[in-house]
């Protein structure tokens, strides 16, 4: 079968440990994985430099004549960079021996896409995120097969492009290995991990904390545009905000296992951009730590609220005040939580499980 290239904006970064994971995952099964990088990483925790040595970053200069002379392909600047990384692809790589992934349908995609359309290239993409229609509608059309990772995403394509696009994607859960479940928890404590920016809701987490009306440490791991913005807002409100920045996975589990509770309030932003199931989520449950979210686009494929986790609507920090005061209050409901989302975890978002399937969808596409 072909070789499977992932396309990345940058790889390995902290922020994104489930295209790590994926990697390492689909390797073991025996796959020929290996990545090609729009950008150098940045420097990053020594539990990704395993993964440096498979990984090229994609000169676009090599590209740029090239593209220039499919210069109605590219309209923009942005566009033009990325068919120069296409064309650099293309002088690369064998498009009979190489098939390309793209993680997300953003840049990588583009150079994906415009390698597939003027080379042949087989090309598919994960989802991920649906907030630039302008960049989705031409690679739904020239993917040989779309993965997502909940019902949610698949509905939310055939609602957006029709049925010929809804046809094309195939769920394929992310997931995260078994890890043991956490033998106690700091009272008090409340744990966030996600990029600083707006579709978090991290500064949602603030006021509901806020509205606690009790001492509560609330650490939020990440790093972003919003750390100015938060760390006002918590100051203003009277928040005990500790922003440690973008530490190593391993440490966001330890803090994660010491949490009381998890709150991750994701919505959706003005701009229309928002997550679809976090595996930040999925984190925290594997540990047993019980988790507070929102009743929102996939979340409710890992967490039935009351259940697994409690669910409020999203962007409402009362109600997530009222969820984290339920589990702060109450540590039987917080232990049944917590099991029932470890159990939950492991069932539906085993990491080998899952990407034994999604191994199993390349090799018989890629035949």
């Amino acid at each position: 079968m072909k070789r499977v290239v992932y396309l990345a904006q940058a790889f390995p970064v902290v922020t994104e440990t489930f295209t790590a994971k994926e990697v390492i995952a689909l390797r073991s099964q025996g796959l020929d994985v290996t990545v090609r990088s729009m950008r150098p990483a940045p420097p990053g925790p020594p539990e990704l430099d395993e993964l440096r040595p498979l990984v090229r970053v994609i000169n676009p200069r090599r590209g740029l004549v090239g593209a220039l002379r499919e210069a109605r392909h590219a309209t923009t600047p942005r566009r033009l960079l990325a068919a120069a990384r296409g064309v650099a692809l293309a002088r690369e790589l064998d498009p009979r021996r190489y098939h390309l992934h793209a993680q997300f349908p953003l840049e990588a995609a583009s150079a994906g896409l415009f390698a597939a359309t003027t080379a042949g290239f087989s090309f598919s993409f994960s989802i991920h995120t649906l907030h630039r229609p302008d960049l989705i509608e031409d690679k739904l059309r020239a993917a040989m097969f779309v993965i997502c990772g909940s019902e949610y995403e698949r509905e939310e394509v055939g609602s957006r492009y029709g049925p010929e696009a809804r046809a094309k994607v195939e769920v394929r859960r992310l997931g995260v290995p078994p890890r043991a479940a956490r033998e106690g928890f700091e009272r008090g404590l409340v744990v966030s991990v996600g990029t600083l920016i707006g579709k978090k809701g991290h500064d949602v987490l603030i006021r509901a904390v806020a509205a606690l009306g009790r001492p509560v440490r609330l650490v939020i791991v990440g790093e972003g545009p919003e750390r100015s913005r938060l760390e006002a807002l918590a100051r203003e409100l009277g928040v005990a905000l500790e922003l440690p920045g973008a530490t190593s996975h391993d440490r966001a589990l330890e803090l994660m296992g010491q949490a009381q509770a998890f709150a991750l309030c994701c919505r959706e932003t003005t701009a229309g951009d928002h997550d679809f199931l976090p595996v930040a989520l999925m984190d925290a449950m594997s540990l047993g730590t019980p988790c507070v979210s929102s009743r929102f686009v996939g979340i409710p494929e890992l967490i039935e609220d009351g259940e697994q986790g409690l669910l409020g609507p999203p962007g409402d920090p009362q109600a997530a005040a009222e969820r984290i005061a339920a589990i702060l209050d109450d540590d039987a409901l917080g232990a049944r939580l917590g099991t029932a989302g470890r159990e939950k975890v492991r069932a539906d978002f085993d990491l080998e499980r899952n990407s034994a399937r999604l191994a199993e969808l390349f090799s018989e596409r890629l035949a």
